[in-house]
């Protein structure tokens, strides 16, 4: 495998992708020891699977006692843009050995496409190399494993409130959705499969989208306190079982392209399925959270989760921004906490 390079322009651009990592991966490490995980299991999770959206779906359904069946196909699908990331950087490493392209392909977030891509088309003096590719991809993980770990740490004695960390998780796919709703075309799917599994509990299968609700189990409710700790200390076997497969699928995603599609064109029809997939997977993970949080339609003021995300949602529509997706809801939700 060619030399991996860290210099200073890596960890320069590294510094806006572990700022957002950092916030993100402590919230995603509460969130798994308040399912029931180990540091040491968020940790291997992070390091193995390196998948923040598909993370904290797969801590979300283990929480839950899923099927590990229902968990690998509900986060290849939810990993499938991986393939277009890996479709459209694959030109840029010609002529690299399959070991370094297995290597580089592990670290494709997106965080890190976006960054590497605008780096290859735009630093040509000197080139933005494959070395210095394959070092952000190893130290951006490398930040969001330990900031995982740490998470899940300090989760066992800071005991953070428990609805206030199942909101974390609304916030933070409500910050990711809003990113796809750019016009009618791609919103529809989003609220058409959202409101389709509030009422029926189930996603409609012809949008091909949601593996979750097509391989049970019932829709999520708020990750419950003590009780879901006790059953869910889940196994060894049932934790790893379950982060072995959500690797696996992940790095499927990643790495076919590398492999099979080097100097052949993508589908153009297979790409447009693609752009439909997130805005409808995310649909369905906010609003039958957002409605149905006991399992019921509730429009009472008592449902925090409702207009948390009512008052949040301008604001986080207007900027894109995950990150005060994340603050504002957490904010909003305690307030409210508080206050009714």
């Amino acid at each position: 495998m060619s030399s991996i390079t860290v210099n200073r322009r890596v960890l320069q651009k590294l510094i806006p992708i572990a700022i957002g990592y950092l916030a993100l991966g402590i919230a995603c490490g509460i969130l798994a020891q308040q399912a029931g995980l180990t540091p040491l299991e968020a940790l291997g999770m992070s390091v193995l699977v390196f998948a923040g959206s598909g993370q904290f779906i797969g801590i979300a359904m283990m929480a839950q006692g899923a099927a590990l069946v229902s968990i690998g196909l509900t986060i290849f699908i939810v990993n499938l843009r991986h393939l277009l990331f890996s479709s459209t950087l694959m030109n840029f490493f010609n002529g690299r050995s399959k070991n370094f392209l297995i290597g580089y392909a592990h670290g494709i977030t997106d965080e890190t496409f976006a960054v590497n891509l605008n780096a290859f088309e735009t630093e040509t003096d000197p080139r933005w190399t494959c070395e210095e590719a394959l070092g952000l991809n190893i130290t951006s993980c490398a930040v969001w494993s330990l900031s995982n770990a740490l998470g899940c740490y300090a989760a066992a004695y800071l005991n953070p409130p428990t609805e206030l960390v199942s909101y974390l998780l609304i916030a933070m796919f409500l910050g990711i959705w809003v990113n796809y709703l750019t016009d009618r075309k791609m919103s529809s799917p989003g609220w058409y499969q959202g409101f389709w599994r509030s009422c029926f509990r189930r996603s409609f299968p012809i949008s091909c989208i949601s593996c979750w609700q097509l391989w049970p189990p019932p829709a999520p409710p708020a990750i419950s306190p003590n009780a879901m700790r006790e059953v869910l200390i889940m196994s060894a076997e049932y934790v790893w079982g379950a982060i072995f497969i959500m690797m696996g699928v992940t790095y499927i995603s990643r790495i076919i392209p590398f492999l099979l599609l080097a100097g052949k064109p993508v589908p153009r029809w297979f790409k447009t399925w693609l752009t439909y997939v997130p805005t409808a997977i995310f649909g369905a993970l906010v609003l039958p959270d957002v409605f149905l949080p006991a399992g019921s339609l509730d429009l009472g003021l008592n449902n925090l989760y409702l207009w948390s995300t009512v008052i949040i949602f301008p604001l986080v529509y207007k900027t894109k921004s995950l990150g005060l997706a994340i603050v504002s809801g957490a904010a909003v939700f305690a307030l409210l906490q508080a206050v009714l």
